[in-house]
């Protein structure tokens, strides 16, 4: 079998380098047809403005894609890195011409994320109404739709009208050459550490609510590493708490993650009470289990898809600080329960979600 993968993806994105290098241990040949948008630093400020360069951009890209792709021979099928929202258009034109299967592998609705959890768009705006369908045509146009729990397939069948035949579930996994147990040296301080973007799916103010309840215990540090949309928001909600028990770290490279997982002792997933946060498994929780630590994240449907809450993970309820303040106090107290879910999350990776099995899975559903 050989696969091109086609798109403006992102290479180093999680999604991305797990499945081209989990197919090449199953012996996929994988052509990467890559022409990733440049983004410029200085926009002119204004929103339509700034989307119109970006659709120039794009316009560009795909060009280069579609010409790319015309001079590799011998491909089976096209999947569409992600993010692939606007991908999808050259990629069936070259589709078409090939006459390969197209198959997308969105792993989130844009629609989802800009207009029902970001709110960066109103909902039931004209923006909203075009990302809607433009979201929705390019779904349709693809053969097979690729994404990472069945509740997120449920999602988009509810919310697209979509048939479930065209849906295949493959879990996100993670890279075990990246992320894998590391020893530490003993600390003073309990550390709960979490990373994210800073987006509303993360629930981070339930983190600072959190810190907040457990600031008389001085043997506990937060440490919250990354930035994003509600980045100043949570910085001034720690200020108003006058919080001392807490730690803001700036992003590091993902060469450098596992050296910060490392030295937490706990880490800590997602706690937003959104639909886009209960559709999905974070990449976040399967770097951390590879890396053989305890995870508390929130109770969910797709969560309990694959973990067993005191097994090998952690739940508390969503949107919800009480909760994870208590699940943080029973988990520093009881080391023997700590050990225990830090070391059936890891042999539960193992088993499942390393590159090969994830590269294995979607093979088989390619060649369906």
């Amino acid at each position: 079998m050989k696969i091109m993968y086609f798109g403006t993806y992102e290479k180093e994105y999680p999604r991305n380098r797990i499945f081209i290098k989990g197919l090449k241990k199953n012996n996929v040949e994988v052509a990467e047809v890559n022409a990733p948008i440049k983004k410029k630093k200085n926009y002119a400020g204004n929103f339509f403005a700034d989307n119109f360069l970006l659709l120039f951009s794009y316009f560009f890209s795909h060009l280069k894609l579609i010409l790319k792709a015309m001079k590799t021979k011998n491909c089976d099928i096209i999947i569409i890195g992600f993010p692939s929202f606007f991908d999808v258009f050259p990629a069936k034109i070259v589709s078409i011409i090939s006459g390969k299967k197209l198959v997308i592998n969105p792993l989130i609705s844009v629609y989802n994320s800009l207009v029902e959890d970001r709110k960066v768009v109103k909902e039931k705006s004209f923006m909203a109404k075009i990302i809607f369908y433009v979201e929705l045509i390019g779904l349709k146009l693809s053969d097979r739709i690729i994404l990472d729990t069945e509740t997120h397939i449920k999602y988009f069948i509810k919310k697209f009208g979509l048939n479930k035949n065209k849906f295949s579930k493959v879990f996100v996994g993670a890279d075990e050459s990246i992320f894998f147990p590391r020893k530490t040296e003993k600390k003073e301080k309990f550390v709960v550490g979490f990373y994210g973007t800073f987006i509303p799916l993360h629930g981070i103010k339930h983190i600072i609510e959190a810190a907040k309840i457990l600031e008389k215990e001085k043997d506990i540090l937060f440490e919250i590493l990354g930035d994003g949309q509600l980045y100043n928001k949570i910085r001034s909600l720690a200020e108003k708490y006058s919080l001392k028990n807490i730690k803001f770290t700036e992003p590091v490279k993902q060469e450098e993650l596992p050296e910060k997982i490392s030295e937490f002792d706990v880490c800590l997933g997602v706690f937003g009470k959104t639909e886009k946060a209960g559709n999905a498994i974070p990449n976040k929780v399967f770097q951390c289990i590879a890396m053989k630590k305890p995870v508390i994240t929130e109770e969910s449907s797709a969560i309990k898809e694959v973990f067993s809450h005191k097994e090998n993970i952690f739940l508390c309820e969503a949107g919800n600080g009480k909760s994870l303040a208590d699940a943080i106090i029973e988990l520093k107290k009881n080391r023997e329960l700590r050990e225990k879910i830090s070391a059936e999350g890891n042999r539960l990776f193992n088993e499942k979600f390393t590159l090969k099995q994830i590269g294995l899975k979607l093979k088989e559903e390619l060649m369906k």
